[in-house]
């Protein structure tokens, strides 16, 4: 009611001083038949909006003049006058015709602005006639209108909704607040789509509000929150520009303007509570009350698609329409028809309802689409990618939308390089548009996955040019903000091997709110840990299967990122060895329960069964691509064995799901994931010729699931018969397979070394370090403990010890990082290892290239282990 009261004494305070001022400047005899009104909200004093429409007589020459020489007396002595209308419409400097409107508007949309002014048009002075005359040869075409041709109305709409959408888009300053651009542009546009949906022809926003009600009392909570919101930020702008400044923007940082809103606070009712001044109290409704906005004004868009999917031009073109013209051989070609229709809607911006009909039936519109496209001449195939190409630079959200479609739905044509040849015309577009940077950051931060899948499909000739449009800071703090972290994201996608990708490509589809954490691996952290410890509390064990699942999936990330940003080999190590335990240790509870659940009793395996990893994982080591396990039951209980092999079967199914091949060393000797204690003791028993590397796998193996009972039993039946006293025949078997290796000609004369198998790779330094295990009889996994014990135990070889340590750090750190950025083998490509070496920190100096630096320092460390082994030969025989 205070903006209503006011509006309408200011409205009348101006319209009587503006009505005075033009009859002392023009007779009334001289002038033409004219209307002036108000366009903008009837409160604003910084500007009053005005749109003067003329009867396009002669008399309008004399009839400017007076116009002008009003808006000089205004700027002088009252509010400045704003001919917004004008401006844009006619020959005339302040005024136009209806004629000239009807000129304007009836070949395309045009700008969707004017004409939202244009329905909000009350008149202050003049013409009543002229007045309704405009009204009804003009603006009536935007109201929505049964059975009729309705593409003004839509044209309206898609325009208006595209500019609310990116007032939605729109990231909030956090040093300031702006009540028009934040919130109250947004109300008023999402209003004026409204009315004349339900025709509701009312140019006061409360009335409207009012009739929306009525007209639409679904939605009647939505309206409340809406027209208190209005009333909310219309009053404290309207107070903030007369206590302190008619400026839009209000900085909360200066102390003067903290002053000015603490009085506007207490004018709108606010106090002070303690030390919490009444304008925080204003601040925070404030913030709540946008993003009420932005919710519901959000809610609105799907009944709003809907009205167009149903009312729209091209509505005969898509849906069951679809159906009918190809039953009749249809000559219409719709790449053709679409891009004649788009001429009018030039500019506009939201195209929801073309792409879901696009997507509907499987595709078969936007297949259509395609095969009718390469019916036309090359030359004009040409001409329509470009046409698209621009109007896609118009509305980045629908182009990248109908791109990932394209791309879904492509391989059922007969032509497969229409997502390449409308990719390519759109980033070029793209490249011309002087706002690319704020405008991609934008539809990145509130449509994250569908940004996250475009860049899945861009061609990797094509990624440079993509990432090139992002180059180059923002001043907008906020947004450069986000356009950093899409260049973090491309720097994944096109940078990381299918390996790692699959990892956070699964965690973002899943959880696209996630990209905002992919700088911020503290917040994965914290995220991984919360959902960790809810899986046990979980109802059902799917939910706990699925969780636990995300708890892998997110660590995996996690570290992955950590490594990529320069974490050491040995922080990576623990980490991702704390995280895979906790999965396997977690998700054998799962099965075991679930199992339990279906035979409907408990088996008791305390001090029976274990689960051991072996591999990389069992050297607490990082990045293995797949799990070595060895399951071991220390019973011939035929239950029992059952009963934990179904166990192993659910797990097994668990792991598969997350992209990573488990394998059950003894499974292919023995038929069965689970291997019995008795089994193993059978075949180390028997001597045969390769059985040192099954004895290398039991000895470097690592307990996960089971007790300290059993692995003692485990240790003293297997580990300690088969392997400690029979050290000097495995440290035999272990040398000569060194030697075997590096007889191999693969590892003398390859180009592409190989890491693990190859001269003095990982697989050396680990064989080294088994043999050390079994002279000295030790139990504990090769890691850094080990490795400290073994050097004190083997004070002569001390040094050389340490240097083996040295060299295991650094080809685990590149195989680490080549694995995530390149691929998940031992085989170093040399083409790709650019990426390895700079995240390893070489640099490209005195004409040297940092792949060159690190072959360098990879062959002299090759080197030196393989020195080493030949010099330690002698101390590795028991």
């Amino acid at each position: 009611e205070f903006m209503i009261n006011f509006g309408n004494d200011f409205r009348k305070l101006t319209s009587t001083y503006m009505e005075k001022l033009f009859g002392l400047f023009l007779e009334k005899e001289k002038w033409p038949e004219f209307v002036i009104c108000g366009v903008g909200t009837k409160a604003d004093q910084d500007d009053i909006d005005i749109g003067i429409i003329d009867d396009g007589s002669e008399r309008r020459v004399e009839f400017n003049k007076a116009v002008g020489k009003l808006r000089n007396e205004m700027l002088k002595r009252a509010s400045n006058l704003h001919m917004y209308l004008s401006e844009h419409v006619g020959s005339q400097s302040y005024s136009a015709s209806i004629k000239e409107y009807k000129e304007l508007l009836d070949q395309e949309i045009h700008d969707f602005v004017i004409i939202n002014e244009m329905l909000g048009a009350a008149p202050i002075f003049g013409s009543i006639r002229l007045y309704y005359e405009f009204k009804r040869k003009i603006t009536s075409k935007y109201f929505f209108k049964k059975e009729k041709e309705n593409k003004h109305h839509e044209g309206y709409i898609r325009g208006l909704l595209g500019e609310i959408r990116s007032l939605i888009l729109r990231q909030m300053k956090t040093e300031s607040i702006n009540p028009k651009d934040d919130g109250i542009r947004m109300i008023k546009a999402l209003i004026s789509v409204l009315k004349t949906i339900y025709n509701i022809d009312e140019n006061d926003n409360w009335k409207t509000i009012e009739k929306l009600r009525k007209e639409d009392p679904k939605n009647n909570y939505s309206y409340s929150i809406l027209e208190k919101a209005l009333g909310f930020l219309e009053t404290f702008r309207y107070l903030y520009q007369l206590f302190d400044v008619q400026e839009e923007e209000i900085f909360l940082t200066e102390d003067l303007q903290r002053e000015n809103l603490q009085v506007v606070a207490k004018t709108m009712g606010y106090e002070d509570f303690g030390v919490i001044k009444a304008f925080d109290h204003l601040l925070i409704h404030y913030y709540e009350y946008i993003k009420l906005i932005k919710e519901i004004v959000n809610g609105f868009f799907q009944d709003i698609t809907t009205h167009l999917k149903t009312n729209s031009v091209f509505a005969r073109l898509t849906g069951d329409e679809l159906i009918k013209i190809r039953e009749l051989r249809r000559k219409t070609n719709l790449a053709e028809e679409f891009i004649i229709n788009l001429r009018f809607f030039r500019g506009t911006r939201f195209w929801d309802d073309f792409l879901e009909d696009m997507e509907a039936n499987n595709g078969m519109f936007l297949i259509e689409f395609i095969n009718d496209f390469y019916k036309i001449p090359p030359e004009r195939r040409k001409e329509l990618i470009d046409l698209y190409a621009e109007w896609g630079g118009t509305t980045f959200y629908a182009m990248i939308s109908l791109l990932v479609m394209i791309s879904k739905f492509q391989n059922r044509t007969k032509n497969k390089d229409f997502f390449n040849l409308l990719n390519d015309a759109f980033l070029k577009e793209m490249n011309r548009i002087w706002d690319v940077k704020p405008r991609i950051a934008r539809v990145f931060n509130h449509y994250p996955k569908l940004i996250n899948n475009y860049l899945m499909i861009i061609p990797e000739n094509r990624q440079n040019m993509f990432v090139s449009l992002l180059r180059g800071d923002i001043w907008e703090k906020e947004i450069d903000i986000l356009r950093k972290r899409l260049l973090n994201l491309c720097e994944l996608h096109f940078n990381s091997s299918q390996y790692f990708k699959r990892f956070f490509i699964r965690i973002i589809n899943k959880y696209p709110e996630f990209i905002e954490y992919l700088d911020d691996t503290k917040k994965l952290n914290q995220i991984s840990k919360g959902i960790f410890a809810k899986v046990e509390n979980l109802p059902s064990i799917k939910e706990k299967k699925e969780k636990i699942g995300d708890y892998y999936d997110i660590e995996f990330l996690r570290v992955g990122l950590e490594t990529l940003q320069g974490a050491s080999i040995r922080e990576t190590n623990v980490n991702f060895t704390e995280f895979c335990d906790n999965y396997i240790q977690t998700l054998f509870e799962i099965c075991k329960t679930e199992i339990d659940q279906e035979i409907g009793y408990n088996v008791d395996t305390k001090d029976l069964f274990a689960i051991f990893t072996t591999g990389g994982h069992a050297r607490e080591q990082a990045f293995d691509d797949d799990y070595d396990l060895v399951a071991v039951l220390n019973s011939n209980d035929e239950e029992i064995i059952r009963y934990t092999n179904k166990i192993i079967t659910r797990m097994n199914t668990e792991i598969i799901k997350r992209g990573t091949l488990p394998h059950y060393r003894f499974s292919d000797h023995f038929g069965n994931y689970v291997t019995l204690i008795d089994q193993l003791d059978e075949l180390f028993s028997r001597g045969d010729s390769d059985i040192f590397i099954d004895k290398s796998q039991i000895l470097g193996s690592r307990l996960v699931v089971g007790s300290k009972k059993f692995e003692k039993e485990f240790v003293d039946k297997i580990i300690t018969p088969h392997i400690f006293n029979k050290c000097d025949e495995y440290a035999r078997d272990m040398l000569n397979e060194i030697e075997s290796r590096h007889r191999d000609r693969r590892n003398v004369e390859s180009d592409s070394p190989n890491i693990k198998e190859g001269i003095g790779g990982l697989r050396d330094i680990e064989s080294i370090f088994l043999i050390y295990k079994a002279i000295y009889k030790i139990r504990e996994p090769i890691s850094y403990k080990l490795i400290e014990k073994i050097a004190s135990l083997d004070s002569k070889n001390s040094e050389n010890i340490r240097k083996l340590e040295k060299a295991l750090d650094f080809l685990k750190s590149i195989r680490d990082v080549y694995r995530l950025t390149s691929s998940a083998e031992d085989t170093l490509h040399i083409d790709y290892l650019e990426n390895t070496a700079k995240i390893l920190g070489y640099k490209n100096s005195n004409g040297n290239g940092e792949i060159k630096k690190l072959l360098e320092d990879y062959y002299r460390c090759t080197q030196e282990v393989n020195s080493i082994i030949s010099e330690t030969k002698k101390a590795l025989i028991c």
